[in-house]
């Protein structure tokens, strides 16, 4: 998802929450107030959190592919800013071994 994909998506849960929670101009509630008051995760740190989890279960998984992609991932930063979209592009990733 791009950053702005994500953005559109946070805006349209904020706009939810406060239709939700009856907030009309002028607001009585902050956006986090909101979010803390129905006891809901943003979609920004959700989808964070959910990235993070796929990763750690790969690296659990130990596979050598990914190892490889790992040992070169300084150096493919140095030289690919849209990681991980660039990766592809440049056909760097190892092929999987099963």
């Amino acid at each position: 998802m791009s950053k702005h994909q994500k953005s559109k998506l946070q805006k349209v849960q904020n706009k939810a929450l406060r239709f939700a929670t009856n907030q009309k101009h002028p607001y009585t509630m902050t956006t986090e107030q909101i979010h803390m008051h129905t006891k809901t995760t943003p979609l920004n740190l959700r989808l964070h959190d959910r990235a993070k989890t796929i990763w750690e279960r790969i690296e659990e998984l130990e596979i050598p592919a990914y190892q490889a992609l790992k040992d070169k991932l300084n150096q493919i930063n140095k030289y690919h800013r849209d990681y991980p979209s660039s990766l592809i592009a440049c056909n760097t990733i190892p092929t999987p071994i099963y």
